[in-house]
């Protein structure tokens, strides 16, 4: 992959990037080996911008997702979400901003197949303690899970 810095309209000009990668690398040590798996990408997204990332395969896409979603960190260059540097932040720091902030939609859904679809949605919530009563329930979870059940 290459940098990855398009041409500025007025509006990105005049807007905070959201994310903005300067340099970052990523390598993996297999053995006396040094796999290269991302070099010097740079790449600016502004809010309200969709992009697409494609490449071939073993072309850094999964590994900047990863670097990106703060699911890893990189061998080197910076990293700013939201004008924060997030290299510095600790694993606590980084998992709170995952929890509030990025949001993660698999290709093969990671859902758990015991589960219906509403509690799917709510284990990450429950998980972050930040659970709330759906409308019209002033309970937790367990009057909306009976609901939601017996309306599918």
């Amino acid at each position: 992959m290459s940098a990855l810095t398009p041409t500025l309209s007025q509006r990105e000009r005049e807007s905070k990037a959201v994310i903005q990668t300067i340099g970052l690398t990523r390598e993996y040590q297999m053995g006396s080996v040094i796999l290269h798996a991302l070099r010097g990408i740079d790449l600016t997204v502004y809010q309200g911008d969709f992009i697409a990332l494609m490449g071939a395969s073993g072309s850094g896409k999964s590994t900047l997702l990863s670097l990106i979603g703060l699911l890893d960190r990189a061998t080197a260059g910076e990293y700013f979400l939201e004008e924060i540097e997030v290299s510095s932040l600790s694993r606590n720091e980084l998992a709170d901003i995952r929890g509030r902030r990025i949001g993660f939609i698999f290709q093969n859904f990671n859902l758990l197949p015991r589960f219906s679809a509403w509690e799917n949605v709510a284990l990450p919530l429950k998980a972050a303690r930040r659970h709330r009563p759906c409308a019209g329930h002033t309970t937790g979870s367990d009057s909306c899970r009976r609901t939601h059940r017996q309306s599918r």
